[in-house]
């Protein structure tokens, strides 16, 4: 087990605080498909369940995780999880800012807050190589769960898109 300074100072926990800065300081401000009544009714609630489990997952996962800042290694990681967090906040203001703008109305547009997720969260794993908790941590246990999460958080906004093209006759 690692000192409790370090479990403190460089737990992966802190990484996740933009994320959560980004996501409840935007998404008040996103247009109505993105409501929670609209998203809700596009899915079958086993998706929706699946999809909460590992969002939850890839929320409490980096408590138990370490990151590093001095290893070479992590350089390309850290790069990773800043353009993601860039990305991430690119796409809720497309929507916020140009929600009917080719952009933001076309397929990619719309899941982008969806599918960015993937960079943060690789970044994450690369920088968070070990556990202050358990010694047989490896980065891509969290890369499976985040691919996981972003397939099924993706495949759920195809599903809002689809419905929404739907009902506007698209």
């Amino acid at each position: 087990m690692k000192n409790l300074n370090s479990i403190f100072l460089y737990n992966g926990a802190i990484l996740i605080i933009p994320v959560l800065l980004i996501t409840f300081g935007l998404w008040k401000y996103l247009p109505a498909p993105y409501s929670q009544e609209n998203f809700s009714r596009s899915a079958p609630h086993s998706l929706e369940l699946f999809e909460d489990i590992l969002r939850i997952l890839i929320f409490v996962i980096p408590v138990f995780l370490l990151y590093e800042i001095r290893k070479e290694a992590q350089n390309w990681g850290w790069y990773l999880y800043a353009i993601g967090l860039a990305l991430y906040t690119c796409s809720y203001l497309a929507q916020i800012l140009f929600s009917s703008s080719d952009w933001s109305t076309s397929l990619i547009g719309f899941t982008a807050p969806a599918w960015t997720p993937i960079f943060w969260l690789y970044g994450i794993a690369i920088v968070c190589n070990n556990s202050w908790l358990f010694t047989w941590w490896r980065g891509y246990f969290y890369i499976i769960v985040a691919t996981l999460f972003v397939i099924l958080h993706t495949y759920h906004a195809f599903l809002a898109y689809s419905k929404l093209m739907h009902a506007n006759n698209v």
